[in-house]
């Protein structure tokens, strides 16, 4: 399983660290696959903070930095790859992963927002998106067996994530 995260530049919240944490950890635990992989875009703030959560649950993490220098985390991952223009990377993350988690510093989406855009990339390729409010609710969206997205939205990770669909 490769996991996707996309989060402000601006670093988690508390609550959005708490819910990110919970939600790893249960990924991991019913991950079939045995290495999961945790990707991330190198960015300072969130990625930075997520990528150190996921390596205390002993996911493999691959790196896909922007190119914009003064941006980058430089937190050492298991692959690095080379720079690429920041919406082309975004791209590379939705496409290869499922699920996508997203951690805004907003309660609404956003135009000119990387997290955002990597979460549209998502949405138009029919992934499983977790959204991680800045107040640590989690907001789960996939596509099920009847046209469009369905969203299901709580508070608690252990009461919902333990079915696979919800």
């Amino acid at each position: 399983m490769n996991v996707g995260f996309t989060g402000t530049q601006k670093g988690l919240t508390q609550e959005q660290q708490t819910s990110l944490g919970r939600l790893l950890g249960h990924l991991r635990k019913f991950d079939g696959s045995g290495d999961p992989e945790f990707w991330h875009g190198d960015c300072v703030g969130a990625d930075t903070q997520a990528t150190q959560l996921a390596q205390s649950f002993k996911y493999t993490t691959r790196a896909w930095p922007g190119d914009i220098a003064e941006k980058r985390g430089h937190l050492p991952s298991n692959y690095m790859h080379d720079p690429q223009p920041n919406l082309k990377r975004n791209r590379i993350i939705a496409a290869s992963c499922e699920p996508i988690i997203a951690c805004p510093k907003e309660f609404t989406m956003q135009q000119r927002s990387g997290t955002w855009a990597t979460v549209r990339y998502a949405r138009q390729d029919s992934k499983t998106v977790y959204v991680i409010w800045p107040d640590g609710r989690i907001d789960k969206e996939w596509v099920g067996d009847v046209p469009g997205r369905l969203v299901q939205r709580h508070t608690d990770i252990d009461i919902d994530l333990r079915r696979d669909r919800l």
